[in-house]
């Protein structure tokens, strides 16, 4: 339960604008899989980020190991429904949402990436 706390507190604080206090625990999936996590996220920001690959990627990697130490944090993944998600809104055509929990450090960092067309 702490750690549901932790999820939608970071939730709130990153989106002040959005108020993510009927979440419920249902909508977090505890990922078990570190590499296929960031493996999504490295192809998905590769595809719209033109130096992704060679400047970006590893420097992402290395600052979140860093903040959260990537061999012992838990990932989870947020799937809100419609009603609840700032990113439902028209002209998004792609988002991820997953935050990297640091039990040792008592943090939880948000890495939500949205993409809008036009």
């Amino acid at each position: 339960m702490k750690t549901f706390v932790y999820l939608i507190a970071t939730l709130n604080a990153s989106f002040l604008d959005y108020d993510f206090s009927h979440a419920s625990p249902e909508q977090f999936k505890r990922e078990t899989n570190r590499h296929m996590v960031m493996n999504e996220i490295n192809t998905t920001l590769s595809g719209v980020v033109s130096n992704y690959n060679t400047e970006i990627k590893d420097r992402l990697w290395s600052s979140v190991d860093v903040e959260v130490d990537l061999d012992s944090c838990e990932i989870y993944s947020y799937v809100p429904n419609l009603t609840s998600d700032p990113f439902t809104e028209a002209g998004i055509i792609w988002s991820f949402n997953y935050f990297f929990y640091g039990k040792t450090a008592g943090a939880a960092r948000a890495g939500r990436g949205p993409n809008q067309a036009g």
